[in-house]
């Protein structure tokens, strides 16, 4: 062992012998006049004054519970009388009145002699971190053995003595426990304590580190310490205890050093984050605008589906090892549930209640918009979204102040992002978990923008300059994109079409059954699963074109998902390529029967609407598709552009005025010239370019 850890293990010997010891559990003498003790109460209480010059332990421990203060300002500190029972308590209030209520927690009667050296500083930290735990642990602790812990806490003192002279593997974590001890007091110093969601987490570790205490307090009870640890089945168990102790104290540590970071709450922070408000960002492409905007129509995966995938990306997202890819990459064909799966992984992160919340950045690509399709626009919307989560980033954007950089793509990486985070992550050593980025179809930037933004990730990476972020990339297999993740190691990479075709067809039929309560009992939805071949696209379109709308009967549904059946493919082949006909084939089906009454002159005149939707910058209103196409009537046109809307309700929708598609794969499949005449191919696109590109 080294010389600064004999040194760490003999300071945290004397502090537990000082504050556990029995000698100082009794009862002291009437304080001396320059003692810090305020008053006595006529109860015998003892207040002690905070500011005194020989405060100890309570009075530091305040200091946590009253953020902001300086220890001039402290409160005293009221201290009951006590007597020398071994489990005797001491009430710790934040009043200054003796009698009156507050907190109070258990802990032993203390030597309140202050120490001058810097053994008794270090010692004295330890105990402040577990101090504050039991504090803020008091509610749960009611009518628990963990109530009056003094006794218990005491195995640890008698356990660190039957060690202290070992260099085993139980020495070390029984030192590397309390150097981990010291980090949390430090932590708890700089937390709000009015963070309740961060409360109920102390007082959930604080209480099972409590009930980790009491099993030792067990074992100690059926011999001496130095006879239990010399057998080998007791030596193992007291192992066990400490890994998990020190594990879940590490656990700890990063959800605090977390929670500090996120902990954007003083003004000048505030301030600077209004200033972002006025960036070039887009607020549509956020996983949660995706969520709360209806335009969008992108969820998380149905709760069964998807559970080998997801703990994968789970598993991946929290492995702080250094050996833990940066980048991962999800890819697959069009309507294989990518965008799902992403949102899936975005909310598990984003979600407090499921573990630590280390989504920091998301930006999901769309080409339904001007804002999510422009490659200058990704770099300034994570930028925005980490400067409102992480404080220590946000306060190193503003030193590096290049915030002009922001409308200009060659320096965006490098003056908004890179340089900041670096600064952001050199201030200090505090240990945090990997911060996740999700970037969703990179394939949907126009003009090859995604793959340019992704090779220009890669190698900032590669530079060791994004250190501490982690970023879950999806995108078809396209060309370019393929060739940069060529390198990729297995684990980080997940090709969709390579799923098991048992696994996915599972899941579309969970998925079937949960859209379509109706159905859920009819054989029939086998086969819909088996059609849909691996594409959750293909199962989400025949939903719709199903159940289209509240008030069909379980009878009308039957019917519709029949009339589909029929006119489907007999047979599949689980093949990416086939995938894509098969959907292909659906969208065929949903166009023939919005279609099957109209001459085709009227067709035709529906068509060029369908393709003034899906040729314009941005997405625009039935009235707008319907008088773009040239018509002496436009009455009738516009009348025509809405019954198309409504008869292809499967595969589009209108809102606020606008019209949207639920997939990207139904305008590329527009834009395909095998499913129709080619004569009237050649129609469309002439009459479009004669009357509506000029």
């Amino acid at each position: 062992m080294s010389n600064p850890q004999k040194i760490m293990c003999r300071a945290i010997k004397k502090m537990f012998h000082r504050v556990f010891s029995p000698a100082s559990r009794i009862p002291s003498p009437a304080p001396p006049r320059e003692s810090n003790v305020h008053e006595t109460g006529s109860d015998g209480t003892q207040v002690l004054d905070a500011s005194a010059s020989n405060a100890t332990a309570f009075t530091d421990s305040s200091r946590a519970f009253e953020s902001g203060n300086n220890p001039s300002s402290q409160p005293p500190v009221v201290v009951s009388p006590t007597t020398g029972h071994a489990d005797a308590q001491i009430g710790v209030r934040d009043h200054a009145e003796p009698g009156s209520g507050g907190i109070t927690v258990d802990v032993p009667h203390m030597n309140l002699t202050g120490t001058n050296n810097g053994q008794g500083q270090l010692a004295k930290s330890a105990w402040h971190g577990m101090q504050i735990l039991l504090k803020m642990a008091e509610k749960v602790l009611e009518g628990t053995p963990g109530k009056a812990p003094i006794a218990a806490f005491n195995v640890l003192i008698d356990l660190g003595n039957a060690i202290s002279d070992n260099t085993d593997a139980l020495h070390e974590l029984y030192t590397q426990t309390q150097k981990r001890l010291e980090v949390v007091n430090a932590g708890l110093m700089e937390i709000d304590n009015k963070d309740t969601k961060f409360r109920a987490i102390t007082e959930k570790f604080a209480q099972s580190l409590i009930e980790k205490i009491l099993e030792l307090r067990a074992m100690s009870e059926t011999s001496t310490w130095k006879r239990i640890l010399e057998n080998e089945q007791d030596n193992a168990k007291v192992q066990k205890i400490f890994k998990w102790i020190d594990k879940e104290t590490e656990n700890f540590v990063l959800q605090m050093n977390f929670n500090i970071d996120r902990n954007i709450s003083s003004l000048h922070d505030l301030v600077s984050q209004s200033k972002l408000d006025n960036w070039d960002y887009s607020k549509k492409a956020p996983y949660d605008a995706i969520l709360n905007d209806a335009a969008l129509f992108c969820a998380p995966c149905i709760e069964g589906t998807r559970i080998r995938i997801l703990k994968q990306l789970y598993e991946w997202a929290e492995d702080s090892s250094p050996t833990s890819p940066q980048v991962f990459w999800l890819t697959g064909p069009a309507g294989s549930g990518k965008s799902t799966i992403a949102c899936s992984v975005a909310k598990q992160f984003d979600d407090g209640n499921k573990g630590l919340n280390i989504l920091q950045a998301s930006f999901f690509c769309s080409r339904q918009f001007e804002d999510t399709r422009s490659r200058a626009n990704i770099i300034p919307t994570l930028v925005y979204q980490l400067a409102h989560h992480s404080k220590s980033f946000l306060q190193s954007l503003f030193a590096v102040n290049k915030l002009d950089s922001v409308n200009k793509l060659g320096k965006q990486m490098n003056d908004l992002l890179v340089e900041p985070w670096q600064l952001s992550t050199s201030k200090g050593s505090r240990n945090l978990p990997p911060y996740l980025v999700v970037i969703d179809a990179l394939d949907e930037i126009h003009n090859s923008g995604g793959s340019e933004f992704l090779q220009e990730l890669l190698l900032t990476i590669e530079k060791g300059a994004l250190h501490g972020l982690k970023f879950l990339v999806t995108s078809w297999p396209d060309p370019n994109i393929v060739q940069l993740c060529k390198s990729f190691s297995s684990n980080a990479i997940c090709h969709l079409y390579n799923v098991d075709a048992d696994e996915v067809g599972a899941d579309i039929l969970i998925y079937l059954k949960d859209q379509l309560p109706a159905l859920q009992n009819e054989i029939e939805l086998g086969t819909l699963m088996q059609q849909a071949n691996g594409l959750f696209i293909h199962a989400s379109t025949a939903v719709k074109y199903i159940n289209p709308r509240r008030g069909l009967t379980s009878n009308d549904q039957k019917k519709r998902m029949k009339q589909l059946l029929d006119s489907s493919l007999s047979h599949q082949t689980h093949h990416p390529v086939k995938a894509t006909l098969q959907i292909d084939m659906l969208y065929s089906q949903i166009l023939s029967e919005a279609f099957e009454k109209h001459s085709k002159d009227e067709i035709q005149a529906r068509l060029v609407i369908l393709w003034n939707l899906f040729c314009a910058e941005e997405c625009i209103s039935p009235i707008v598709a319907a008088r773009l196409s040239g018509s002496d009537d436009e009455k009738d046109m516009e009348e025509c552009a809405e019954y198309l809307i409504d008869s292809l309700h499967a595969v589009l929708y209108a809102k606020e005025g606008k019209v949207f598609w639920y997939h990207a794969s139904f305008p590329d499949f527009i834009f395909k010239a095998e499913w129709f005449n080619e004569t009237a191919w050649k129609n469309i696109t002439a009459f479009w370019l004669i009357n509506v590109s000029k």
